[in-house]
């Protein structure tokens, strides 16, 4: 028998809950009016399903497709605007954001193999298609690109990483460049054909923000930045405005505070992120909260003006 709207709407606080999110941050997800009826949904769904986080999960079991389709609609009832933001900072910084962009979100109880896995078939079909494929960093791209398997040799395709590397880490974890690097030889891409920004920090300390433009300026000496990038003067000549397809993950900002790339942002913006300016980041391009005033929204534009990428 289906579920009923408020039993999905359990279904979907367990399943965030199983993940590991707090009940007031499942309460804003989800758009539920009180973090009193995220705890009455969350009592509720113990009677409908026993959720744990392993491989093959237990309520994969014992719900229709229909219902999984159901839970994946509310719990990520926000997709659609948090795609729109992704281009309005685009727009800002003088970018584009190809109308294709799409956002695989990994279910919450699933770990990252088990995502990459499941993803690789699809991802290996749209790049097929690319011809310059953006590449951003992340747990979940490394898996996925760890279950990709050899393909097609490609002549007419190139990864681009679309960062450089954290500026206090000698192991950088799944970089765009080493991303990238990686992806062209599951495609035989020859080496000399292959971009890299090792060398090229990701981000402009907070403290030298008024030494921006002489930074980047020194960043132009990097070729392969210039091939990527552009300059400042002539940005239409990079390769960024090929591309066609972008792989990226998407990071909590407050999830992963052991992560190479997170304790480098920290530390290059002289402290914590200040409490309610973003939700998180997609390709190094952080995203402001829903709640965040102007004054918030305006640190959120600054904290992106200093990366570099």
């Amino acid at each position: 028998m289906a579920l009923t709207d408020e039993q999905i709407q359990a279904v979907a606080v367990a399943t965030l809950s199983a993940r590991g999110d707090s009940q007031e941050k499942i309460r804003q997800l989800l758009g539920i009016s009180s973090q009193s009826k995220v705890s009455r949904l969350l009592k509720n769904s113990k009677q409908l399903v026993e959720f744990r986080v392993e491989t093959t999960p237990v309520w994969k079991k014992k719900l229709s497709d229909g219902d999984l389709s159901r839970i994946e609609a509310a719990t990520f009832v926000r997709r659609d605007e948090f795609e729109n933001k992704i281009r309005e900072l685009a727009r800002a910084r003088g970018q584009v954001v190809p109308e294709s962009i799409k956002i695989v979100h990994a279910s919450g109880a699933r770990d990252s193999d088990e995502f990459g896995r499941e993803a690789a078939k699809p991802t290996a079909s749209l790049i097929e298609r690319a011809h310059y494929c953006a590449v951003a960093w992340g747990t979940t791209l490394d898996s996925l690109i760890s279950a990709l398997g050899a393909q097609r040799k490609r002549s007419d395709l190139t990864f681009v990483p679309i960062s450089g590397q954290p500026l206090n880490s000698h192991e950088p974890g799944s970089s765009p460049s080493g991303l990238a690097r990686r992806l062209s030889e599951i495609f035989d891409i020859p080496r000399g054909d292959q971009l890299s920004l090792h060398g090229v920090p990701a981000r402009i300390p907070k403290d030298m923000a008024e030494d921006a433009g002489t930074i980047k300026n020194f960043v132009e000496h990097c070729d392969e930045y210039l091939e990527i990038f552009g300059s400042r003067d002539s940005p239409d000549d990079g390769l960024m405005n090929k591309v066609d397809m972008i792989l990226s993950g998407i990071g909590d900002p407050h999830s992963s505070k052991a992560d190479a790339w997170y304790k480098d942002f920290i530390k290059m913006e002289g402290g914590e992120l200040p409490d309610g300016t973003a939700q998180g980041n997609i390709g190094g391009i952080w995203l402001p909260m829903d709640s965040a005033d102007d004054n918030q929204k305006d640190t959120v534009v600054e904290i992106n003006d200093r990366s570099i990428g």
